[in-house]
């Protein structure tokens, strides 16, 4: 009975060594792709800030501002709840 427990008690700590050295590797792979998921965000913001430079060398200044753009869609032209709004849709059927 004793030679069982001693082996049961090995096998245990085996395992917990190995999940040890498992949770170690899983850590620093954990660490790597954040870091490449870092340098990948700021290769994609760089981008994005050279390819913003030339398009927008190539526009007109009106239309480089959106605020001073006719087609600004962030305002709405009539407010929605304004008495020049209709309260009632009729359908003519």
């Amino acid at each position: 009975m004793h030679l069982i427990l001693k082996e049961f008690v090995d096998l245990i700590t085996k395992s917990a060594n190995s999940l040890e050295s498992i949770d170690d590797d899983v850590e620093e792979l954990l660490i790597s792709s954040t870091t490449e998921i870092s340098r990948l965000k700021n290769i994609q913001r760089n981008f994005s800030r050279k390819n913003d430079s030339i398009f927008n060398e190539n526009k007109p200044e009106n239309e480089q501002n959106g605020k001073n753009s006719v087609n600004n869609l962030t305002r709405f032209s009539t407010d929605i709840y304004s008495p020049n709004c209709p309260s009632k849709i009729t359908c003519n059927s």
